[in-house]
């Protein structure tokens, strides 16, 4: 979480509408961040104390579930061992160090892979790059409102990808109902007025064909159906109405 917040924070940077929330997100984080030092260095508050740890190479022990995940892998299972079967095997392998063990791979491609197979990782990172490139797509078209809503939902996102590779978060029904949720704001219809009214300028300037009358509307406007009569009738409503 404190890698993946400032990699976001760089994210949002590139994508805001104007150079004045630029400047003002950076002097927020340089005011955060001294804030921060402060609290540690003044305060002795252990906020870098887990990243100053022996066991910061192996990531508080994830490297050691995440290798016997990647043992116990078959690639000729496509589809996986199942929902949760990677929770069940460390369960049983009991991995850990000073009597606390891992039951979580910690890791959601791993996981993922162990779980669901080749398959569901290709479907997954689909999902991603999909999501991925439609925010692109956004950030280019939108205004300057709706560009500052891509451009959150762009952290988010990249925080989601990066807190993926500890964690297991986006399977998580009290974090991944937020995170879809701020995933479709920027999509929702209240957003692209402008397109709308490009369309429904398009379609204005589409050459209509002329309408036929039907005989209901001949009965409205009083003309005769009878062939060779039409026409004089016509004629005469237009003099009558003329004069």
């Amino acid at each position: 979480a404190f890698i993946s917040v400032p990699v976001s924070i760089i994210f949002m940077l590139f994508f805001l509408p104007s150079r004045k929330m630029k400047a003002g997100l950076l002097g927020s984080i340089f005011l955060l961040s001294l804030i921060v030092v402060l609290l540690a260095t003044v305060g002795n508050v252990p906020l870098f104390e887990r990243f100053f740890n022996q066991d910061i190479f192996t990531l508080n022990n994830r490297t050691y579930l995440w290798q016997a995940l990647l043992d116990h892998f078959d690639a000729t299972k496509l589809l996986g061992n199942g929902l949760q079967a990677s929770n069940i095997l460390l369960t049983q392998l009991q991995i850990g160090y000073h009597g606390v063990y891992g039951t979580a791979p910690q890791n959601l491609m791993l996981s993922t892979l162990y779980d669901h197979g080749i398959i569901g990782v290709i479907l997954l990172c689909v999902v991603f790059l999909t999501l991925f490139v439609n925010l692109l797509r956004g950030i280019r078209r939108a205004t300057r409102e709706h560009r500052l809503v891509f451009a959150a939902a762009m952290a988010v996102f990249v925080t989601m990808i990066i807190q993926s590779f500890d964690s297991e978060d986006l399977w998580n029904q009290g974090i991944c109902l937020y995170f879809w949720v701020i995933m479709t704001l920027p999509f929702v219809l209240y957003w692209p007025v402008e397109q709308v009214a490009e369309v429904e300028d398009d379609l204005a300037d589409r050459p209509t064909l002329p309408k036929i009358p039907t005989a209901i509307g001949r009965e409205q406007a009083g003309i005769l159906t009878m062939p060779g009569a039409g026409r004089e009738i016509i004629h005469s409503k237009e003099i009558t109405y003329g004069g």
